[in-house]
């Protein structure tokens, strides 16, 4: 329960990139003295005290990158327990959620992660300061997972906190369509993949 709203800035936008949404938010409207950034998407609801669970992370352990959160979809599955990187059988590169589509495949308490999804995800503001923000070349998607690269190539850990649940009613308010899956596929293919690739966990 917020008791003053005087602080609360509305800001709108009559087109749809997150990155570049997100940046210019955070570089012409979030003021200097802001310590921590939380990104969210309108489809979230909070289950528990999540948010308090991910400042602690912050005042525990000064080499954090990026804090992200259990998302459940509506129906309960999991949907993000942790941003996975991995090679399947065809030697193929892959980036997905960890335990994603299951009910109970989830990271227990404090974990260290290759990344988490910007959908409910915490970062130093001096941190997405130094890095540049989001990549704005992305058309639909993973402009979250290359800064959470970014915080690796950094030495930074990014952590997945179990206890800390919401719900994600994902793209609800948005429609899914071939367009759509052509761009996430031109995104991860002409974007996300050259920089893992070239990231400095490729080459240690």
């Amino acid at each position: 329960f917020i008791s003053d709203k005087s602080n609360i800035k509305l800001v709108e936008y009559d087109y749809y990139n997150f990155a570049s949404i997100n940046n210019n938010l955070v570089f012409k409207h979030v003021d200097e003295d802001v310590e921590l950034l939380l990104f969210c998407n309108n489809d979230i609801k909070l289950l528990n005290n999540a948010i308090t669970q991910m400042v602690e992370v912050y005042n525990t352990n000064k080499q954090t990158g990026t804090v992200g959160v259990r998302l459940h979809f509506g129906d309960n599955k999991i949907q993000h327990s942790g941003v996975i990187a991995f090679v399947d059988d065809k030697y193929n590169i892959r980036v997905s959620h960890q335990g994603i589509g299951s009910y109970f495949n989830y990271h227990q308490g404090r974990k260290e992660v290759f990344g988490n999804t910007a959908a409910f995800m915490m970062v130093k503001k001096t941190l997405f300061n130094q890095i540049g923000g989001f990549e704005e070349s992305y058309n639909e998607c993973f402009e979250d997972v290359e800064l959470n690269i970014e915080c690796l190539d950094k030495r930074l850990k990014n952590y997945f906190i179990g206890t800390a649940v919401a719900y994600h009613y994902e793209s609800q308010t948005r429609n899914k369509d071939n367009e759509k899956l052509k761009r996430e596929y031109e995104d991860y293919t002409q974007r996300l993949l050259p920089k893992i690739l070239g990231s400095r966990m490729c080459h240690n």
